[in-house]
C-alpha cells in the first residue's frame, strides 16, 4: 500500500500549490538570483591592443642628455626642473587600438571600447590568440630596447660615446 491517498473524483482535497510553480510576488517575496548563466566576461577579453613605449623611451633619451648638459654646465635651477619633469615621461607610453586606430594613455586601456570591440563582446566571440596585456608588451619592449642599448654600447668604440 502507497502512502499517498487516493482522492476519488467527487471528493476536495486541499493541497498546497507547488513552491516551483508558484508566480514570483516582488513585495513579498526575496529577489529571485539569476541562475547560473554564462560566465562573465571582461571587456580587455575582446580588445585588440598594443602598447607602445617608443614616445616615452624616446622622452627619456631626450631626459638624459639634457640631465648630461645640465649637470655638465652645473646648472642646479635646470637640474631639479628636470627632475621635477621625470614624472611626465610615464604619461607617454601609449596603447594603440588595432580595430579603430585610437591611441590613448598606456594606463587607461582597460577602459577603451571601440564598436569593434562591443560588437565581438554582444556576440560573445572571443579573440583566438591574445597576447600579453598592453602594459606587459609595453614592458618587453622596454626590456628588449635596454638589451640594444647595452649591445651597442659594448659593439661602438669609446671614442662614440664620448661629448
Amino acid at each position: 500500500m502507497s502512502s499517498l491517498a487516493r482522492v476519488t473524483p467527487g471528493e476536495f482535497c486541499a493541497v498546497d500549490a507547488d513552491p516551483r510553480r508558484r508566480h514570483h510576488d516582488p513585495e513579498f517575496d526575496p529577489p529571485r538570483s539569476p541562475g547560473p548563466g554564462p560566465p562573465h566576461l571582461l571587456p580587455q577579453d575582446y580588445q585588440r591592443l598594443v602598447g607602445n613605449p617608443f614616445l616615452a623611451v624616446l622622452g627619456l633619451i631626450l631626459w638624459s642628455g639634457a640631465l648630461r648638459l645640465a649637470l655638465h654646465a652645473r646648472n642646479l635651477r635646470f637640474t631639479l626642473l628636470l627632475f621635477a619633469c621625470l614624472a611626465g615621461i610615464a604619461f607617454l607610453l601609449q596603447y594603440h587600438c588595432l580595430d579603430c586606430g585610437a591611441t590613448g594613455w598606456l594606463f587607461r586601456w582597460r577602459v577603451h571600447a571601440c564598436d569593434q570591440v562591443l560588437a565581438r563582446r554582444r556576440t560573445g566571440r572571443i579573440l583566438r590568440f591574445r597576447g600579453p596585456v598592453p602594459t606587459i608588451q609595453a614592458l618587453l619592449w622596454c626590456y628588449l630596447l635596454l638589451v640594444a642599448a647595452i649591445l651597442a654600447w659594448i659593439a661602438l668604440p669609446p671614442s662614440y660615446w664620448e661629448l
